[in-house]
């Protein structure tokens, strides 16, 4: 299986996904515009897929990875989510995102912390995207949790296939 980006160039995010973008694409000086994706050579076998986006780097700046966005319950018949198809596809079932956590009480909004996230580093960082191709649905509600999905996959992954950029 692979996925790409259109988004991304010479292996970096393009302005507009991140916290260089224009003021239209911020909410609370989140950025909200979600990259495009698009995957293909799908195993046989495959009944859903799921996906997460991880900045691994932000340890170093604030001692815990970064949860960017993760999505459930994908249709085995997608090939791709469209720019912005966080917030344009109203059948996505997305989880809960790390900004939900970033500043206690102020950021408790599901227009922020229930779709895509975007990177806001003060210094380049590495992020991870990946897509995963599963044997099984499962019945995560709309702003489940990270451990969640990861316990529900466990055991289901047929394939995977990542993307890893700068920003």
């Amino acid at each position: 299986m692979e996925i790409r980006s259109q988004g991304i160039e010479n292996n970096k995010a393009k302005d507009k996904y991140g916290n260089r973008c224009e003021s239209k694409y911020l909410i609370d000086e989140v950025p909200i515009l979600s990259i495009p994706l698009d995957w293909d050579n799908v195993p046989i076998g495959t009944k859903s897929f799921a996906l997460t986006f991880i900045d691994y780097d932000n340890v170093v700046d604030e001692g815990v990875p970064w949860i960017h966005w993760i999505v459930a319950d994908l249709s085995a018949q997608k090939r791709s989510l469209k720019e912005n198809g966080s917030r344009m596809n109203t059948n996505l079932i997305q989880g809960t995102n790390s900004w939900s956590a970033a500043f206690e009480g102020y950021r408790k909004g599901k227009e922020i912390t229930q779709y895509y996230g975007g990177p806001a580093p003060k210094n380049q960082h590495e992020y991870e995207l990946e897509l995963f191709a599963l044997d099984a649905k499962f019945d995560l509600k709309e702003g489940f949790f990270y451990n969640e999905l990861r316990k529900k996959i466990d055991g289901h992954i047929i394939e995977r296939a990542k993307l890893k950029f700068l920003y």
